[in-house]
């Protein structure tokens, strides 16, 4: 019996060669790029922090975010850094607990 179908599972196939859970992720990071292209282009921000469970595949991600923020960015804003937060996969549950208390 195979594992059950989520992300996890989808970027451990990818990084074991599976081209279609690569092909899938690459896809995805170009879709996720042209929305933070969008943000970028309108907000200017100084980085731009991924969290929750995508933070932990941004490797898989990240070439077609870059692809697609070469494409779609302003050319001064094409360098925005792009990193996974420092708060790991419970960080949105954080914020929530934060804005609460």
């Amino acid at each position: 019996m195979g594992e059950s179908p989520s992300g996890a599972s989808c970027a451990k196939l990818a990084k074991n060669g599976n081209e279609t859970a690569a092909a899938i992720f690459q896809q995805v990071g170009e879709y996720l790029g042209k929305g933070i292209s969008y943000y970028t282009n309108i907000l200017d921000p100084e980085a731009v922090i991924i969290g929750g469970g995508v933070s932990a595949s941004l490797d898989l991600l990240m070439p077609g975010i870059r692809r697609s923020m070469e494409r779609y960015t302003f050319a001064q804003m094409k360098d925005v850094p792009i990193l996974p937060t420092a708060l790991g996969y419970e960080a949105a549950l954080m914020g929530a607990v934060a804005i609460a208390v």
